[in-house]
């Protein structure tokens, strides 16, 4: 009986120690407005800072939007008009939510 007890009480443990177990915790990084960023060939500036999170802007006009924790939240790109010098711009919303475990 008592190798039943010690088996059922090693059980136990394995199964509640991953349970206690907390994952390391990081501090945000801070930004300030004239932080640089590349990104694919392109150089994003920090050019505004909310409390939802971060917008970071190329020199083509494009932009990103970050969340506090940096998921892109949105993205806008500028293109030129064929037909005209004014341009249009494009807005592009994420469809899936990334999130940490």
């Amino acid at each position: 009986m008592r190798r039943g007890g010690i088996l059922i009480v090693a059980t136990l443990v394995a199964l509640v120690a991953p349970a206690l177990a907390q994952p390391p915790t990081a501090e945000r990084p801070t930004y300030q407005a004239g932080d640089r960023w590349t990104i694919g060939g392109l150089a994003y500036e920090l050019t505004g800072v909310d409390r939802h999170g971060y917008v970071f802007t190329a020199a083509d006009g494009d932009a990103l939007h970050l969340s506090r924790d940096l998921t892109v939240t949105k993205v806008v790109q500028q293109r030129a008009s064929r037909s005209s010098s004014s341009g249009s711009s494009r807005t592009i919303r994420p469809s899936i939510a990334c999130r940490s475990p």
